[in-house]
């Protein structure tokens, strides 16, 4: 069996970057710059910014240095042929996102993916605001939540069911 090629158009990182240990992040940012992929695209995690403003800017600069760009509150446009789709990032939703910033260029209509570290921001997106993909990182090992806040399960809740 032949593998299919595959051509990545972006390849995004909506999780803490850094380390438990901040002494690490070298390291991290290396080896997400050398990734072979197409534009690749970060938001900051809570982990990213709870460190301080100078840590939090000397990650953004070192990710950007090795070609990855930090969506803070903002966004991109990215087009293929006659489609087109935004990228839309938010910081982390406990410091200093802001989401109504980051949609702020962005058509309604358009195509959208928004890149979140905290699966929280979706308390902040009103009702006719459309957003086709949400990605978030912060999610400890995954989380479940069926529509109208019915049930959320997370692998701790699922564990106290056990």
């Amino acid at each position: 069996m032949t593998p299919i090629a595959l051509s990545i158009l972006i390849l995004c990182f909506p999780r803490d970057l850094v380390p438990i240990s901040r002494f690490l992040y070298s390291m991290v940012v290396e080896v997400l710059g050398n990734l072979d992929a197409g534009d690749k695209l970060a938001v900051l995690g809570n982990h990213d910014q709870g460190d301080g403003k100078k840590t939090e800017l000397r990650l953004v600069r070192e990710l950007e240095r090795v070609g990855i760009r930090v969506l803070r509150n903002s966004s991109q446009k990215f087009v293929r042929g006659r489609s087109s789709l935004y990228a839309a990032g938010t910081d982390d939703y406990w410091i200093s996102c802001d989401l109504k910033q980051a949609l702020r260029e962005v058509s309604p209509n358009e195509f959208k993916i928004l890149l979140c570290h905290s699966p929280d921001v979706r308390q902040d997106i009103k009702s006719g605001t459309k957003i086709d993909l949400t990605l978030c990182g912060h999610t400890h090992g995954g989380q479940i939540a069926i529509p109208f806040n019915f049930l959320d399960l997370s692998k701790a809740a699922m564990a106290i069911l056990a």
